[in-house]
Formats: structure tokens, sequence, C-alpha cells
């Protein structure tokens, strides 16, 4: 077996800084009013799940369709239990894509 040494050799300049400064980066954001149960995406998030900006309507049923199927469960249950008590929730999961591939 051969071991190879992660690089950033033919990574581009800002994305070296990015990885190198070894913490979390904004990617996207969404927004979740609880009068109405509506949520906002950013264009990052909806094209991070596979669809043109401003194509979709993004609601629970699909965002949840879109969580990998070993984490569906746990959000459903962390988005349920936030709309009973108002708290805010937080929840690290993986999602499929509209082609079916897996993100984290």
């Amino acid at each position: 077996m051969t071991q190879r040494k992660a690089t950033t050799d033919s990574v581009p300049g800002p994305a070296v800084e990015l990885i190198a400064a070894g913490r979390s980066q904004k990617v996207g954001s969404f927004r979740f009013w609880f009068d109405g149960q509506r949520w906002e995406w950013s264009d990052e998030i909806a094209r991070m799940h596979g669809y043109m900006p401003g194509v979709v309507t993004p609601t629970t049923e699909l965002l949840l369709a879109h969580k990998h199927p070993d984490d569906r469960a746990q959000v459903a249950d962390a988005i349920a239990h936030s709309l009973d008590t108002g708290e805010p929730f937080s929840s690290r999961h993986r999602f499929l894509d509209t082609a079916g591939v897996c993100t984290t």
C-alpha cells in the first residue's frame, strides 16, 4: 500500500488560504420562519442541493428528501423539536444533491 501526503500544490492561492486556515468557512445560508414554516435558501445552498437559484421553493419536505437516509430521522426530529419548543436547532448531517451525490 502506498501512502500519499495531502498537498495543496495544485490548489489555487485563495483556496489554499481557506484550507490552511483550518476553520469552517461560510458557504451559504438558510433561514426558517416559524410563522408559516417557510424556508429561504441562499443561492449557494440551492446550488449545493443541485438546483439553480430561484427554481424551487424550499420546504421541510424537500429539505428532508435531500438528507442522507441514515441522517433523515435525526434531522426531522431536530426540526420537530424546534417547532414544538420554539428553540433554534443545529444539526450536522449529510445530504444528497439532485444527482444523488452525498455531501457532508
